[in-house]
């Protein structure tokens, strides 16, 4: 019996506050107990309490001699990315955008492009392929601008829902949009399309917001699309309220937080904060704020805006997103099929075309076969099992480390202070 490598101890009051990374168990232990646990671990000397052992054990702090911890996480890392049960799908109507917000990483692809008819047609065809493989197909309608074409999203939607009822799949789908063409027959329809979460940006207050996020003529998009909302709030599903962040805007977020409030939104939407990075050259570095600035930007967020205490806890993981699962792709609309949404647009990144097929490149099977376990620098890393390397467009990166990586201490006190209180 030995000690788990992904062990935390974080003293409280006269207790520990124990956590285990690959477990993701979290438990309050004794001075006395730990104390038990510390002198075994070591010395050597024995643990005569026959229940702190099952405790600890049940938990993953003390695991048998003969388990190899980073080849539990490499097996069940290979699992779950060649999982074949589940299909996600990210679709793009058009290529073409209302917008030109100024960190937009698609800026080189946005073009005057929708689905044709053969595009639709095809899409349809590729799950009809895979129907006896999934028990279930998720959907994320992108962009550009997905709103832009809804006739084509409806469309897709009739056939695409049809196909999953007849064939027993559980069908989700979702929606990342700015939200400026809403309107009231098209909040409706979003619901007839079976789109269950929406997501829409605001980065801060009119005049931090209109600086960034503009139309294609140049003028501001604020008004519109806080009005859109308010208008809509009831008839919308829920609405993830994204607020990306960098150091332009960081210290307009509590203003930004007062309006959601003023407006009776804060109930009806699930506002977060997004990293702003660098992504293919098309935002200065100089602009960005770091993992740790973000991470505790993100703590004191999470703290005004009175979320749930889970969101304050991290989440195990084996594979990181679509880019590294088979099953999952993104297609555009020309049908070029990719792994990544940073790399729509970029044809020398396509993985195929959905009118002929996926095909293995290098900058798939690069993405699919990144192995944090066999890295040199995450290999022995206790935030490994919540981290497996970070994003894989990124992985090579100094910064690309998990925000929980942190003030980790903080959001586990937070956790087990609110469930104490409870």
């Amino acid at each position: 019996m030995k000690a788990s490598n992904y062990n935390f101890f974080y003293e409280k009051d006269d207790e520990y506050l124990a956590y285990n990374s690959r477990s993701n168990a979290l438990a309050v232990i004794t001075k006395s107990d730990f104390e038990k646990y510390n002198e075994y671990v070591k010395f050597g000397k024995q643990i005569e309490d026959e229940e702190l052992v099952r405790s600890l054990k049940e938990g993953f702090f003390l695991i048998d001699d003969n388990v190899d911890e980073l080849k539990i996480l490499r097996f069940e890392m290979y699992r779950d990315r060649m999982d074949e049960n589940a299909l996600t799908l990210t679709i793009a109507p058009t290529s073409n955008c209302n917008f030109r917000c100024i960190y937009c990483y698609e800026k080189a692809s946005i073009r005057n492009k929708s689905m044709t008819k053969e595009i639709e047609d095809a899409t349809v065809n590729f799950i009809e392929r895979l129907k006896d493989d999934i028990s279930s197909l998720s959907i994320a309608w992108y962009g550009g601008e997905p709103l832009m074409r809804f006739d084509i999203i409806e469309r897709l939607s009739k056939k695409i829902i049809r196909l999953c009822k007849e064939n027993d799949i559980k069908y989700f789908s979702s929606i990342v949009t700015n939200g400026y063409l809403l309107n009231e027959e098209m909040a409706k329809k979003i619901n007839d399309c079976n789109i269950s979460k929406i997501q829409i940006t605001i980065d801060g207050p009119q005049e931090i917001h209109d600086k960034r996020r503009i139309l294609a003529n140049g003028d501001g998009t604020f008004e519109k699309i806080l009005n859109n909302i308010i208008k809509y709030k009831r008839i919308l599903p829920p609405i993830d309220l994204r607020i990306n962040v960098d150091k332009t805007n960081v210290d307009q977020i509590k203003e930004l937080y007062n309006i959601l409030k003023d407006n009776d939104l804060l109930e009806i939407i699930n506002p977060y904060l997004g990293h702003v990075k660098s992504s293919n050259g098309c935002y200065k570095d100089e602009k960005c704020i770091s993992v740790e600035d973000y991470s505790k930007i993100t703590f004191d967020f999470q703290e005004l805006i009175k979320r749930n205490i889970y969101t304050f806890y991290p989440i195990r993981r084996t594979s990181l997103c679509g880019a590294d699962s088979l099953y999952s792709f993104v297609i555009d609309s020309d049908g070029e099929l990719y792994k990544c949404w940073d790399d729509i647009g970029i044809k020398e990144k396509s993985a195929g075309n959905i009118l002929n097929g996926t095909s293995v490149n290098m900058v798939n099977v690069n993405y699919m076969t990144l192995d944090a376990t066999q890295n040199e620098k995450c290999r022995t890393c206790k935030y490994l099992p919540i981290c497996m390397g970070g994003c894989p467009v990124h992985f090579a990166e100094q910064d690309n480390c998990t925000y929980f990586k942190y003030n980790f201490d903080k959001y586990l006190r937070k956790v087990a202070e609110e469930l104490e209180n409870k």
